[in-house]
């Protein structure tokens, strides 16, 4: 019986797209890494990240370290990001419920933090963050510990190719949501488990995974 619903945060509760290409061009001037504009930027969403990052030749490898430098930029930028229209109330209706909902991220707990304050969402019971940008799995199979949780009674919901592989290596179900940063294509060929088009569809598949 499903008890508990993680959320990713970036790109499934925060509509912070836009910032990351702020971010991102802000870091491509300090690296001398390519500029490229907004379209041409939004269009890598077909793209897993490995094959992003190749666009601008930038190693892999690399990765972390600019991730820890973008952290403080998401900040400065933050609070020009809305949370997706519909998802407010669909999170009013899951607690209503009396289901558990936490946030798993990748993102630092302080801009989650400031995010959640700013846009009065108290939903939330817990916010586990700084979670590996390839290793979510081992953060959701602690999660799951830490609250004496099956996997059976979660599932998770993201937008990232990468959170599919993650919950396919933790076990666990995934909602994948196509307004985020990946493109719905990229979604399909991973394979999620339910791959939705609109928040309001959240609602329907958990009442089916009450069991």
């Amino acid at each position: 019986m499903l008890k508990a619903i993680i959320f990713d945060f970036d790109g499934t509760i925060a509509d912070t797209k836009d910032i990351s290409y702020y971010v991102y061009c802000e870091l491509a001037k300090k690296y001398n890494i390519e500029i490229i504009d907004k379209k041409a930027y939004d269009a890598l969403s077909e793209l897993p990240l490995r094959k992003r990052l190749s666009q601008f030749g930038v190693p892999f490898y690399k990765l972390p370290k600019l991730v820890k430098i973008a952290i403080p930029l998401f900040r400065q930028y933050l609070q020009e990001a809305p949370i997706f229209p519909e998802l407010e109330a669909v999170l009013d209706y899951l607690k209503e419920q009396g289901y558990q909902l936490m946030i798993l991220s990748s993102n630092h707990q302080m801009n989650i933090n400031h995010f959640l304050v700013l846009h009065n969402l108290n939903q939330f019971t817990d916010v586990y963050a700084k979670a590996s940008l390839f290793g979510k799995d081992k953060k959701i199979q602690q999660l799951l510990k830490k609250h004496k949780l099956t996997k059976d009674e979660v599932v998770y919901i993201g937008d990232e190719e990468r959170d599919i592989l993650s919950c396919k290596k933790a076990g666990v179900k995934i909602i994948s949501v196509p307004w985020g940063y990946d493109d719905i294509k990229l979604l399909e060929s991973a394979n999620p488990d339910f791959l939705i088009r609109d928040p309001e569809e959240i609602i329907a598949i958990v009442e089916t995974l009450i069991g």
